[in-house]
């Protein structure tokens, strides 16, 4: 018990565990016009004990599969819309730093959102065998104003096997913003029988804002309850796509056979049972 407190300690009062560097603001939205400029300022504080090397730095911004932004060089041609003339900068201890990005959106720009990472990476330092890398970027969001677009493609909606002797089924769908905006996704999950009952519905969780151009894969899995399990059949599995400001919509449908085991056991006995009883009739009868 005590060796647990002692580590609790450590990393609650470490050093490395508070923010060496600061960076403000994190997050910025512009609206601009194609052929325009706009200037952008992001500040950069040294919290640290010790002096610290910069340079300035434009990054180019990718989506995870859960709709987190990544910072990656060279993925857009967006990056070359920023530029900074700032060079290389030491920062002491305490003190901060004004970076000035020059943000320009080229005349035959489309209209819609990109993205940038605008801000500093620090100078390779070594402690002993170890490399210090540290990189502060704000998050920005440029409109480009014009004609919203919002357009997805919706497909591969489709269950990872056509027979199921498990009530516990899964799926897989992909969504591409092929738009020139952010898009907004709620989605729904909805099953019905061979006789075209809804008997069950999901709402899904489907992560941030669909960037444009990117794309997003979709596992969903869906459980049979109640009284359902037992009932083996041709099911149906409906994918409820909302999305977009204006809030359109898209549903995908696919089938799958389901067989519960006990009750496909117990109608494979009673068959056999029909037939036996059937097959000793006709025996007696040609008697």
């Amino acid at each position: 018990m005590k060796k647990w407190i002692f580590l609790f300690l450590f990393f609650l009062f470490s050093p490395a565990c508070a923010s060496a560097f600061s960076l403000s603001p994190t997050k910025v939205n512009l609206t601009i016009d194609p052929g325009d400029v706009q200037i952008l300022e992001v500040k950069i504080k040294n919290n640290d004990q010790a002096a610290h090397d910069f340079r300035p730095v434009v990054m180019g911004v990718e989506q995870t599969e859960q709709g987190v932004p990544r910072f990656v060089s060279g993925v857009s041609d967006v990056e070359s819309w920023a530029t900074v003339k700032a060079e290389d900068f030491t920062l002491l201890p305490g003190q901060e730093k004004v970076i000035r990005f020059f943000v320009n959106v080229p005349d035959a720009s489309y209209p819609g959102s990109y993205y940038l990472g605008l801000g500093a990476e620090q100078l390779s330092e070594q402690s002993g065998d170890v490399n210090l890398p540290v990189r502060l970027l704000s998050l920005v969001n440029i409109k480009v104003a014009g004609i919203v677009n919002e357009e997805i493609k919706f497909d591969k909606w489709q269950s990872t096997k056509k027979v199921w002797f498990s009530p516990n089924w899964k799926f897989h769908s992909e969504a591409i913003n092929q738009g020139n905006i952010e898009l907004p996704l709620k989605g729904e999950l909805a099953v019905y029988d061979f006789f075209g009952t809804k008997i069950a519905s999901k709402e899904l969780y489907l992560g941030n804002k669909l960037i444009p151009g990117t794309t997003r894969n979709f596992n969903t899995d869906f459980s049979l309850s109640g009284g359902c399990i037992f009932v083996p059949g041709i099911y149906q599995v409906d994918f409820i796509l909302h999305y977009g400001l204006s809030n359109q919509m898209i549903v995908a449908s696919t089938k799958l056979w389901y067989f519960y085991p006990p009750t496909t056991l117990l109608g494979a006995l009673v068959f056999l049972l029909i037939l036996f009883l059937l097959g000793k009739k006709i025996f007696r009868g040609k008697k």
